[in-house]
């Protein structure tokens, strides 16, 4: 149960944010609160357990792992963002695993809660079908991702999702490779291969175990993000293990090697 000033963030929530007091004191009613751990484990694959997750503080990696032990990031979800709102409509397993990867506090919303609004509030209602086509044009593009680029490109558009966010959060944690392999659906060693020669064509530096992006130009190139727009407001992986990963630089990424870096002050990201 929430206290009436923890009550106020779940107005965050978009499912929420349209509800009354005296309903919302309902939601806070059944939800509860619980801190992990960084690296501790909030949900399983698999398991039944329907709630509705806010991200109070911290970061959560959602991922799942195949028969092999190979982990695939499937979204990064920050503070002030939800997860498992699947799990809670339909009461099916789980479909990641939920890490936390600071020190992270979630609300946990019953499920109960969740089917009732849905049921009397046609907002609630609206706003469920609005996450929920946000959350398929991500897989959409994951899948996307998964054919048609290289690993270059993935690791490429990682760094400028890093470099785009102004929240702390990302300011501040730095991943290992072995993370962004993860997250870009490959081995750490092609995510260090990668990292190496952006290093030697100008594009960043590597430096005490951090990222420093150089020229941001030449980065989104390397992205195609050029011909590729799209949006970037969420943090999302791409995978795969084609033959044209063993090519860690696409051939367009040559056009502006000869281009000056952005007098922008860079950024650090980890590269252990």
């Amino acid at each position: 149960m929430l206290s009436a000033s923890e009550r106020e963030y779940l107005r965050q929530i978009p499912l929420f944010a349209s509800l009354d007091e005296e309903t919302l004191a309902q939601v806070g009613a059944a939800t509860s609160v619980r801190h992990y751990d960084r690296g501790e484990v909030i949900a399983v694959e698999g398991e039944r357990r329907g709630s509705l997750r806010y991200v109070r503080t911290g970061l959560v990696k959602l991922a799942t792992t195949s028969a092999e032990g190979r982990e695939q990031v499937l979204r990064l979800v920050r503070a002030g963002q939800t997860f498992n709102l699947v799990a809670a409509l339909d009461s099916q397993p789980s479909a990641a695993t939920a890490t936390a990867l600071d020190l992270t506090t979630i609300y946990a919303v019953r499920r109960e809660m969740v089917h009732r609004l849905l049921a009397e509030r046609p907002a609630v209602a609206q706003a469920a079908l609005q996450a929920l086509a946000a959350d398929t044009r991500e897989m959409i593009a994951l899948a996307k991702d998964l054919a048609l680029y290289h690993v270059s490109e993935r690791v490429a558009r990682l760094l400028l999702d890093q470099e785009r966010c102004a929240c702390d959060r990302c300011r501040n944690h730095y991943m290992t490779q072995q993370e962004m392999a993860a997250i870009v659906g490959t081995a750490r060693e092609m995510v260090g291969r990668t990292l190496h020669e952006f290093q030697a064509a100008g594009i960043i530096d590597l430096h005490n175990g951090h990222v420093i992006v150089r020229d941001r130009e030449r980065l989104s190139v390397v992205a195609r993000e050029q011909a590729n727009a799209r949006s970037h407001t969420r943090q999302h992986p791409a995978a795969s293990e084609h033959s044209k990963d063993d090519h860690a630089l696409p051939p367009r990424a040559a056009v502006h090697t000869r281009r000056h870096a952005t007098d922008a002050e860079p950024r650090e990201h980890a590269a252990d």
